[in-house]
């Protein structure tokens, strides 16, 4: 380099810094970028591998889902044959209460008026219609009518119960002890027509 001119040692000194200039050009603009997509790459790889993880671990679990699912189907149908059939809810439900009531001979049923079918008005979206009975009359003692109604409630888990308004009869013997009369508000589920 001695034997070189200034002007030769300054235009290589000009090339070596423009060779490195665009040595570090090419570093940041090419492989920087293909290790950050490499690293990017890389990441969803890993995201990848974890998601399909889980998918082998629902997938070895379909058959534990479709045991479930049976199981709920089965539990969906027998509540369903327990609820109202569409179109005759009144003669099956008269004739339900009216076998409980008759079952220990401690209740009397007096009346039992037409249903009102509806919607349940339970959820805005629901599949079920309910038959609404407004005034269903028993007569009995306090005692044996709240042992019917237990018994009711737990055996017809479709069916909801409210007590409207206990009262006197209207007739009653003077040597006979003081039955009460029981007006109830009864909502039961009825079976889609679909479903059947």
């Amino acid at each position: 380099m001695n034997r070189l001119s200034k002007e030769k040692r300054d235009q290589l000194i000009l090339v070596g810094i423009v060779t490195l200039a665009i040595l570090a050009a090419l570093w940041f603009l090419v492989i920087s970028t293909r290790k950050a997509t490499e690293a990017d790459n890389q990441k969803k790889t890993a995201d990848l591998e974890i998601k399909i993880r889980g998918a082998e671990e629902l997938a070895k679990k379909k058959d534990e889902f479709e045991a479930d699912l049976q199981a709920a189907q089965a539990k969906l149908a027998q509540s369903e044959s327990m609820m109202l059939p569409a179109g005759n809810e009144f003669f099956v439900f008269f004739k339900t209460i009216r076998e409980a009531a008759q079952r220990d001979g401690k209740v009397e049923l007096i009346n039992c008026d037409y249903p009102k079918v509806g919607e349940t008005e339970l959820l805005p979206v629901f599949p079920y219609k309910a038959a609404k009975f407004e005034s269903v009359i028993f007569q009995a003692y306090y005692h044996d009518f709240g042992k019917f109604l237990a018994d009711l409630e737990n055996g017809f888990p479709q069916m909801q119960f409210q007590i409207t308004s206990i009262r006197q009869p209207d007739v009653r013997k003077p040597d006979e002890p003081e039955k009460l009369r029981f007006e109830l508000r009864i909502i039961a589920l009825q079976v889609p027509v679909a479903t059947r």
